[in-house]
């Protein structure tokens, strides 16, 4: 008897799209198509993978029919992403996590539904991922960190031991934070910076040493 295995949709067409695709199709992942809103762009391709249609499409699965993947990316806010899981997880839909072969990651690391994880990123032992986050290329996440969801470590970016980030925080490329720092929710660490001290929700910090701006 054969198994019925479900379709994979990629939301967005944009370059965070394109890189999820590139990992899924080295992944040997068969992916339906890419759903885009801007309708310009439907019939054109991403990596020879069509874009087929707006978001609306999803309602035509049944929720176990299809896992979806956040092809939205973040630059500063990561709202937008949050919102986009949030409302097709609202409607009993799924999200798949895509790792990266090249990715090293510890058997003691736990992640979430829909995790991102890039090529050449680490995460050591006890390290704790939330839902929906995006560890981006050559990020570093030492021995314990926890992440909360709907969080995006850029590339470059590093957390020393025991370091605790608030959900839906961006911590922009190359920054750095000190070991055992709270970084609160809805804050941006800015890129470049070092983070030397425990940042308040909902702040902006950048410099070196990192700063509220």
């Amino acid at each position: 008897m054969s198994v019925s295995v479900p379709e994979v949709l990629v939301l967005g067409a944009g370059g965070h799209a394109k890189v999820l695709i590139d990992i899924l199709q080295l992944l040997g992942t068969p992916i339906r198509g890419v759903l885009e809103p801007r309708q310009e762009l439907w019939g054109k391709t991403v990596l020879g993978v069509p874009i087929i249609a707006g978001d609306e499409y999803i309602f035509s699965h049944k929720p176990d029919d299809v896992l979806l993947v956040n092809g939205l990316g973040s630059i500063r806010d990561t709202a937008p992403r949050r919102k986009l899981y949030e409302r097709w997880k609202a409607h009993g839909y799924r999200f798949a996590s895509v790792i990266h072969p090249k990715a090293v990651i510890s058997r003691q690391v736990n992640c979430g539904e829909g995790v991102q994880v890039m090529a050449g990123a680490l995460m050591n032992a006890g390290v704790t991922i939330g839902e929906n986050c995006v560890i981006n290329t050559g990020a570093i996440l030492e021995h314990d960190c926890t992440l909360g969801a709907h969080v995006h470590i850029a590339p470059g970016a590093r957390l020393a031991g025991s370091v605790k980030v608030g959900q839906g925080s961006h911590v922009g490329m190359g920054a750095s934070v000190l070991q055992n720092l709270c970084l609160g929710e809805a804050c941006l660490i800015a890129a470049g910076s070092v983070v030397v001290d425990s940042v308040e929700r909902e702040t902006t910090v950048m410099g070196v040493p990192a700063k509220a701006k």
